[in-house]
């Protein structure tokens, strides 16, 4: 299926409250189009929070072979499967691209600000502690654990944000704000610019233009709404939006999985 230009349609897509129900966690409300992107060969590519293990689960459980981008743009995937876009070794399972800086020094640095800022990152937190918060079970609280190049923590007092930004600037870090975490990734990772690494990527490879579709619905996925030709701002469960000027974008008219389905339901069925 092609967008305009007869460029064909590419779809990036946060998991966390978009996708994914906030609650639930359950994608059962986009299954029409899921379907339809499926059936269409269009690429479906996450970008999300989430860690390498994770999203690998996801992907299998919905039977779906295409790059991803985990960490807040810390890393992209691209399985061997995926052969139009994969460009690495012949017996590796995944070309891995990392983008963001090493995990340890990411904590370490949490850990040097956490005496005078009110936080805890999830290398803090035990197992238990991450699936209470997350409403993830044990074997998927482990796997959000293992990280590459970021790390989620609990912010007690918001209006230390500016001021824990200002304190991690100096070190080449910034501070993001997703769902039900903050996060602390390097200055040089966001979801935007693996986004557009990725695209670059594609087009070396394959020669294609792709028309760019991407949803979110945080602070966090801002960035990749502004390196797509179509962004869609997904509403919050309690329906409100994040505060994001686009002259472009597009606001769906529900929350979650069924919001994620009804924008992409008007937007490929125009074509």
């Amino acid at each position: 299926m092609s967008g305009p230009a007869d460029k064909p349609f590419i779809v990036f897509t946060d998991l966390d409250a978009t996708l994914l129900d906030h609650s639930t966690y359950s994608y059962a409300p986009a299954q029409p189009m899921l379907d339809l992107l499926m059936k269409e060969e269009i690429p479906l590519v996450f970008v999300t929070s989430k860690t390498e293990p994770e999203v690998k689960i996801l992907q299998e459980e919905m039977g779906i072979c295409a790059p991803f981008i985990v960490e807040n743009g810390g890393a992209i995937f691209i399985p061997r499967c995926s052969k139009a876009f994969y460009n690495g070794p012949k017996d590796a399972e995944y070309e891995i691209i990392i983008l963001g800086k090493a995990y340890e020094q990411c904590v370490d640095l949490l850990n040097t600000l956490s005496d005078d800022f009110p936080l805890r990152g999830f290398s803090h937190m035990s197992q238990e502690e991450v699936a209470g918060l997350t409403g993830l079970d044990a074997l998927e609280a482990a796997m959000a654990k293992k990280r590459h190049c970021s790390e989620p923590f609990l912010l007690e007092d918001p209006d230390s944000l500016s001021s824990l930004r200002e304190a991690v600037a100096p070190h080449g870090f910034t501070v993001t704000k997703g769902g039900r975490f903050y996060h602390l990734i390097s200055d040089e990772q966001n979801k935007g610019i693996a986004v557009h690494s990725l695209l670059e990527r594609m087009h070396k490879i394959t020669g294609v233009t792709y028309h760019s579709i991407a949803l979110g619905d945080s602070e966090n996925d801002f960035s990749m709404l502004r390196s797509v030709d179509v962004p869609v701002l997904i509403p919050k469960a309690d329906g409100t939006y994040a505060f994001l000027e686009l002259s472009n974008l597009i606001k769906a008219p529900f929350s979650g999985p069924k919001g994620w389905n009804s924008v992409l339901k008007e937007l490929l069925h125009e074509h």
